[in-house]
């Protein structure tokens, strides 16, 4: 019979050997079974002598340790040193050959099995010393007896208490390697169904979500798009990472795991979001097998006229080499039959994605570690170049690996000190992980810019051609950024920074090349990412480059001033003057007067506003320093006058800082967090465009030639002024028109409630028009400037006329993707004053009372209730049904 249970162990050790094997036994002269014969009496001899030696020979201290039993040892089965099989004669029934066994042949496992269970771990196959030393590690606190290999992917864990077992199954699922581990009990028989889990829990990114939407609710909702939502991990809740939010989803393996979703905002817009799976798990439509696509397949056989895949034999060259440097060339495999154009078949080459999908020969040249006696360049074995002025920086190296050299900056007429990592990664993966774990190590609190080849992508949209993203990777990448706080900084340019420049159908673009900062960086300095594009070399020249912010700026109103106990009174006094003209001219006048005041407040109370905080910082710990010796009533008066200060000017810290953000789901707790300077500093950055392609696609910089650029495009797409044309009544009739009731409903004039309504719906952080007034003003202030307001709003729909300086806008230019290059990337939206906005607000209102009368029902976008994308959603799912038509009964 074939050998039953588990491989042999023994109860003890022979003297001198770590394992006791069959192997052992023969070699230490231990009388063994006769090949020729299985009886059962030489066998039971047999292993009399084995433990008689045993026993005689090991310490008592190893005689008094309890090994693991085997199974053959649990149920009392003695052929276990036997591993020799006989021929029995099988029965011939209904012309088929078929084997009978009988109760003496089958082995009662008993209670063996009963604190067993089985681990199944999706995608991956690890060895079985791999997975022992996991469940080792996170199992430690029970009494693991053994670990054995049940199939692919599966392995059967016993432990040495049941209680341990029930503890454990508790949970469903651990994590390997960023991987589910789904247990169950098991015992012999037990088959677990993987295909058929609905459960399965992976961990999903949302780059660039805006963080609006980072609640338990939308996040929720936006989760459901793929599968059941069940949390979102400590930093998107904490926001301490602003890149991307990430949630944990229950999926299923036989469903679809989209790259983009798409949502409906509050405002009935149609969202796209990418979605970045750390791990998913991706069935294999040729070997039903997890963790792999078809196109991946190892067992998928090669399709007649194709390559076979090809191999790299690495060989030194025939010649003598100097002893300091050494050359090795890659040779590929020659074939007659496939020459040019063969390299670049995905089917043929393995390749991990990050450099040339081909094997090119290459001489790769070690050279000896060279230092200048100047000082102003290093080289280490010549990989990694660091070239510097010793006039303005000094450089101190820290760290040096074969993929990154660490160093320490400081500039020479500067205090601050910052680090610097340069990176220049390995194609091989397994040799990256040493880059990961050099930069874990070397990781810092203070400013640090970490820039290079990482030769790894980091999200699935960032390659175009070749084989497609390895997830495992980018994810081991993005663990790293993660874990040191490293952030890609704004950046202008080509996105796709490496190309093969290979010809039709082999080109590749991959984003290879990064710069990369913390949040210390960000919020100390003001730099952003150019990358050129790659002319005669492979990769994209990267530059770092510093954006210098205006110091004028035209007016706008500051939320922090209404903080200030005068502010109340500077408007009142500027809106008590008399003046001539309309009431909308005397609203614009009055404006235009505050101005002045304002500024004043501004400069007096506002100015330098961190400095102040920090230097009332500073005197409210030295008043506290001395109530701690001494306490007298002028220090406790001190110290609330103070403490009143700070809280003040921490407050208008925020409300400034969030109006310049726009980001309205800031939270008053926010306002003295790192965070929250680092994500105002770094939209900042993203709004700044520093360089552009004009019509001519020449590359022009500088923050005044960009705007004529700008100007001279849209000018052009907005057209120029022109006579209007005659409206054609005769025409109009014959549509749908309203009637007598409901065009006075349109022209009567609001009211003072619907008025302020419309006005208090504007949020604070929309941007102002020319005037610079945002809606916080009038919100601050509309017992004082509400009357004439409301009055110059009411007047409009008495004559119908308004003032250029109502009608005015700014036109302000916003990019449809991450990294604009030219004018066609950016779109123009108007920024209009809070007057204009209200009385398109009103009238809007109105609109939507008689809309139903004059359109068609099949007008989504205009009907109550219904959203923007409902008629888009309506027809791709109609796709979807009659895609799925076979026949012409189903259709």
């Amino acid at each position: 019979m074939g050998r039953r249970g588990r491989p042999p162990k023994l109860d003890g050790k022979i003297a001198g050997d770590d394992q006791n094997t069959y192997g052992n036994l023969q070699s230490h002269n231990v009388p063994v079974s006769d090949p020729q014969s299985s009886t059962t009496p030489q066998i039971s001899e047999t292993i009399d002598q084995v433990t008689t030696q045993t026993n005689t020979e090991n310490t008592p201290e190893i005689q008094e340790e309890s090994p693991t039993k085997t199974f053959a040892e649990a149920v009392g089965f003695q052929e276990e040193l036997n591993f020799n099989l006989k021929f029995i004669p099988t029965e011939v029934i209904d012309g088929k050959s078929i084997a009978r066994l009988t109760h003496d042949d089958v082995i009662e496992p008993g209670n063996y099995w009963d604190s067993a269970l089985v681990c199944c771990i999706l995608g991956a196959n690890p060895p079985l010393e791999i997975v022992k030393g996991f469940l080792n590690r996170i199992w430690k606190t029970y009494g693991i007896d053994d670990v054995s290999f049940l199939k692919e992917g599966q392995f059967i864990v016993r432990f040495k208490k049941e209680e341990d077992r029930d503890e454990i199954i508790k949970r469903k699922y651990y994590y390997m390697d960023n991987k589910p581990v789904y247990v169950q009990i098991w015992y012999p028989g037990v088959k677990v169904d993987i295909l058929g889990r609905k459960d399965i829990p992976i961990w999903i990114q949302l780059p660039d979500l805006d963080m609006k939407y980072w609640g338990l609710s939308a996040l929720s909702k936006i989760g459901s798009s793929i599968g059941q939502p069940i949390r979102r991990d400590g930093a998107t809740a904490a926001r301490n990472r602003w890149s991307y939010a990430r949630i944990q989803i229950e999926v299923q393996v036989n469903q679809s795991f989209p790259d983009q979703i798409h949502f409906i905002n509050e405002e009935g817009r149609i969202i796209t979001q990418s979605i970045v799976y750390e791990w998913a798990p991706t069935l294999c439509s040729h070997c039903g097998r997890i963790g792999h696509v078809a196109d991946k397949c190892r067992k998928k056989k090669t399709v007649a006229g194709q390559p076979p895949r090809l191999k790299p034999i690495w060989r030194p060259k025939l010649h003598q080499k100097d002893n300091k440097n050494e050359e090795v060339e890659v040779v590929t495999p020659k074939d007659p039959k496939y020459k040019e154009g063969a390299e670049d078949n995905p089917e043929m080459t393995e390749n991990s994605g990050n450099k040339e999908e081909e094997f090119t020969e290459v001489s790769k040249k070690k050279a000896a570690r060279r230092k200048s006696l100047e000082g102003k360049e290093e080289s280490f074995i010549g990989r990694i170049w660091i070239i510097w002025n010793t006039n303005k920086v000094h450089i101190t190296i820290l760290d040096v690996s074969d993929q990154a050299v660490h160093c320490q900056a400081k500039i020479l007429d500067e205090d601050n000190y910052f680090f610097l990592t340069f990176i220049y990664a390995h194609n091989e993966s397994c040799k990256r992980r040493d880059l990961l774990t050099f930069l874990q190590k070397n990781m810092v609190t203070a400013p640090w810019c970490v820039l290079g080849d990482f030769n790894v992508v980091l999200k699935m949209d960032e390659r175009i051609g070749g084989n497609p993203v390895n997830r495992e990777e980018s994810r081991e990448f993005m663990d790293c950024l993660n874990l040191c706080g490293l952030e890609d900084l704004p950046f202008e340019g080509s996105k796709y920074t490496w190309c093969n420049n290979q010809g039709i159908g082999k080109r590749i673009y991959s984003k290879l090349d990064r710069i990369l900062g913390n949040i210390e960086w960000i919020i100390n300095f003001n730099f952003k990412a150019h990358f050129r594009e790659g002319g005669i070399s492979d990769h994209s020249a990267m530059i770092l480059k510093q954006v210098k912010h205006d110091t004028g700026h035209s007016f706008k109103f500051c939320d922090m001033w209404t903080l200030d106990p005068h502010f109340p009174q500077i408007v009142k006094e500027v809106w008590e003057e008399k003046h001539e003209g309309t009431t909308m001219l005397q609203v614009v006048q009055k404006l235009k007067l505050l101005k002045s005041p304002l500024k004043n407040l501004n400069r007096q109370k506002f100015q330098h506003l961190d400095k102040q905080i920090d230097i009332i910082r500073t005197e409210l710990l030295s008043a506290q320093a001395i109530l701690k010796n001494q306490i007298d009533a002028q220090t406790l008066k001190t110290e609330e006058k103070l403490r009143q200060e700070l809280h003040l000017k921490l407050k208008a810290n925020f409300l400034l800082k969030s109006q310049q953000s726009k980001a309205d789901w800031l939270i008053y707790g926010d306002q003295d967090t790192k965070y929250f300077h680092a994500w105002v500093k770094k939209r900042r950055l993203q709004n700044q465009l520093i360089s552009i392609t004009n019509e001519d696609g020449l590359l022009v910089e500088g923050k005044k030639e960009v705007a004529k650029v700008l100007v001279n495009y849209f000018q052009k797409q907005l057209g120029i002024p022109n006579d209007t044309l005659d409206m054609k009544k005769d025409i109009v009739n014959m549509g749908k028109c309203l009637s007598i009731e409901q065009q006075l409903i349109l022209i009567a004039s609001p009211t003072q409630e619907e008025i302020k309504n419309c006005l208090f719906e504007i949020p604070n952080h929309k941007s102002p028009g020319p005037d610079g007034f945002s809606s916080g003003f009038f919100k601050h202030q509309w017992d004082v400037v509400g009357g004439l307001v409301t009055k110059a709003i009411q007047d409009f729909f008495q004559n119908g006329v308004s003032l250029k300086q109502i009608n005015s806008t700014n036109i302000t230019v916003i990019p449809k993707k991450d990294n604009p290059k030219s004018p066609t990337d950016l779109r123009p939206i108007a920024c209009c004053n809070v007057i204009y906005k209200v009385i398109s607000k009103v009238i809007c209102g109105r609109l939507k009372k008689i809309l139903l009368s004059i359109i068609n029902l099949n007008q989504g976008a205009f009907v109550e209730g219904r959203e923007l994308g409902h008629n888009d959603f309506s027809v791709r799912n109609l796709q979807e049904v009659t895609i799925g038509k076979t026949s012409p009964r189903d259709s």
